[in-house]
């Protein structure tokens, strides 16, 4: 159950301008590029779970994906949305709450750049469960949270390999898992990378 008093997704992007957020980063994360230039499959409709300011899927419609970007706050939805007129491109950017959705798939990609690592173990499944059903069969999910490596206790959950395995296996074969970091305002933030395809 939500506190009430819990500050929300929006207010964090209400209270602090978006380049200063530990997750922006204005290219496209060095990870998804190398995985999508190695499956460089024939077709190329993205969804950008937790879009945030824009830039990756913005980096992608520059790349010529056809990209839907949800999140769930409005502010940071408006912010990308601003971002893709400036930087010339069409990406429809929508306000989605991905555990509750009203997307209708399929997609080629899902990408997913610091979203699951924020659930409580209670909707981590429901999220594997609506993932698998917005990707298309052998889509392919790319999936980039904190590892258990990282110290301390700040910020969203850590992983092991074996715990991503054990959440996304029963609807996904696991391609790879691979120690990272976030790229970022907060750099060498020990992250797993993921390739996931969908049964």
């Amino acid at each position: 159950m939500t506190q009430t008093n819990q500050p929300t997704w929006d207010d964090v992007y209400k209270k602090t301008p978006a380049e200063r957020l530990p997750w922006y980063y204005a290219e496209l994360d060095p990870d998804f590029a190398r995985a999508l230039e190695a499956i460089d499959g024939p077709t190329k409709r993205v969804l950008d779970v937790g879009s945030g300011p824009g830039t990756q899927a913005i980096a992608l419609a520059e790349r010529g994906f056809d990209v839907v970007g949800v999140d769930i706050a409005p502010t940071a939805v408006e912010y990308a949305q601003v971002r893709a007129r400036e930087h010339g491109v069409q990406v429809d950017f929508k306000v989605d709450d991905i555990l509750e959705t009203s997307l209708h798939g399929p997609f080629d990609y899902i990408i997913d750049r610091g979203v699951f690592h924020t659930f409580m173990p209670p909707s981590r499944a429901p999220y594997v469960h609506t993932t698998y059903q917005l990707l298309r069969p052998d889509g392919y999910m790319l999936l980039k949270c904190f590892s258990h490596q990282q110290p301390g206790t700040d910020g969203p959950f850590r992983f092991s390999p074996s715990q991503l395995e054990e959440y996304f296996a029963p609807y996904f074969d696991i391609i790879s898992i691979e120690d990272s970091v976030f790229h970022g305002s907060y750099p060498h933030v020990k992250a797993l990378f993921a390739i996931l395809q969908r049964r």
